[in-house]
């Protein structure tokens, strides 16, 4: 089973539109809860995985891959 972590919320569009980002930044307060959650949610996958030895477990780390998106989209080619 994989559980994926949340995306970094504060560059969302409702976010930007929410906080009125007028240079597109992201809304850090947001990106910071996110990331406590996702720490917690990746602590109790361990967790998980140690309480049950036959089940495999995977945390896909989706924040980093969607902010580095955000933050680089020419190394994507999406400028």
């Amino acid at each position: 089973m994989t559980i994926a972590s949340l995306g970094p919320m504060g560059c969302a569009p409702f976010a930007l539109h929410r906080y009125n980002s007028t240079d597109s930044q992201c809304i850090e307060f947001l990106n910071d809860l996110v990331k406590d959650f996702n720490t917690a949610l990746h602590i109790n996958i361990v967790r998980l995985n140690e309480i049950f030895p036959d089940a495999t477990i995977l945390y896909m780390n989706i924040y980093d891959i969607v902010y580095n998106l955000t933050q680089n989209p020419q190394a994507y080619g999406t400028t």
